[in-house]
C-alpha cells in the first residue's frame, strides 16, 4: 500500500508541472538567429528579452571563445544588446548589456506539445519563447 501511495505521489507530482503549464498552437515559428557565427570557436548564443514594438524584438547576444585547452570554460569576449525583426534577422549594437539568463520569465508553455521558456506577448498574438537557449517568435494568431 505504502508503494502505491509513493508511486502515485511521484507520478501525480511528475505530471503537474505539464499541466500548469500553457498550451499554444503555433502558426509559425521563427527562430532568433545569432548575431554572429555558431561554428569554430567563437560562438554566439542570444536572448530575446520582449517585443520593442510591433516589428523588433529586443534582446542580449554575447559572444564566446571556446578555447580547445583541455577543461578549459568559454570565456566572454562581449555582451551586447541586439534586436531583430520578426523574420529573425538580428541587428547587433555595439551598446554593452547584462547577460539576461536563458530562462525567459521561468513559466513554461507548451508550444505545439513542446515545453519552452515563456518570455514575452504582444497584443497581436504573438509570443516570444525560449528552449535551451534559442529564442523564438511564436505566432498563435489564426
Amino acid at each position: 500500500m505504502k508503494t502505491l501511495a509513493l508511486v502515485l505521489t511521484l507520478l501525480l507530482s511528475a505530471a503537474a508541472p505539464a499541466a500548469l503549464a500553457t498550451s499554444v498552437l503555433a502558426d509559425t515559428v521563427v527562430e532568433l538567429r545569432p548575431a554572429g557565427p555558431v561554428t569554430g570557436a567563437y560562438r554566439w548564443q542570444c536572448a530575446a528579452t520582449s517585443f520593442l514594438n510591433a516589428t523588433t524584438i529586443g534582446g542580449v547576444c554575447q559572444e564566446k571563445y571556446y578555447s580547445t585547452a583541455r577543461y578549459a570554460q568559454p570565456k566572454v569576449v562581449g555582451t551586447w544588446i541586439t534586436t531583430w525583426d520578426f523574420s529573425g534577422n538580428p541587428t547587433l549594437t555595439a551598446t554593452p548589456a547584462a547577460w539576461p539568463g536563458c530562462f525567459g520569465t521561468g513559466s513554461v508553455v507548451l508550444v505545439d506539445g513542446v515545453p519552452t521558456y515563456y518570455i514575452d506577448a504582444d497584443n497581436l498574438g504573438n509570443e516570444l519563447v525560449e528552449n535551451y537557449c534559442y529564442s523564438y517568435l511564436v505566432d498563435t494568431v489564426d
